[in-house]
């Protein structure tokens, strides 16, 4: 299915180091998130790469400015989702969004039946009505 989030994962595939600009991680980012937005599962080939995707400190640089240039705190999301999240604290989303625990319905909707990533799914609204209409479109 298109919107199966990916199986739980222990570690991530990469590993680098050593860069001075968390930028540099986005061609490792890209392929760790196999090219689409780690909460709403968007594609890359549905945006403009550079335009459409960011690379998201799911620790927050304001609560964590020592992490900033940690490789294990970054993903690979769309605009909307790092807009929306901001300065939020999440879980990880690599254990927290995975096919063990969230569901995604005919209908569009997202589910789950574990605290946190039902708390996830609200504090990034990834049911909104575009969200829903978005999903079900594709």
């Amino acid at each position: 299915m298109i919107f199966d989030y990916p199986e739980s994962r222990g570690k991530r595939i990469h590993g680098p180091s050593g860069y001075s600009s968390y930028e540099s991680f986005r061609p490792w980012l890209r392929d760790e998130f196999t090219f689409r937005c780690v909460y709403c599962l968007k594609r890359e080939t549905w945006g403009q790469v550079t335009g459409e995707f960011e690379l998201e400190h799911f620790e927050p640089q304001s609560l964590a400015p020592l992490n900033t240039l940690d490789y294990f705190n970054l993903v690979y999301a769309c605009r909307r989702c790092n807009l929306v999240k901001l300065d939020q604290q999440v879980d990880d989303p690599m254990t927290t969004l995975s096919l063990d625990f969230v569901s995604v319905f005919p209908d569009g909707i997202i589910s789950s039946d574990r605290i946190e990533t039902k708390r996830i799914i609200r504090q990034l609204d990834l049911n909104s009505p575009k969200l829903i209409k978005w999903r079900v479109m594709w």
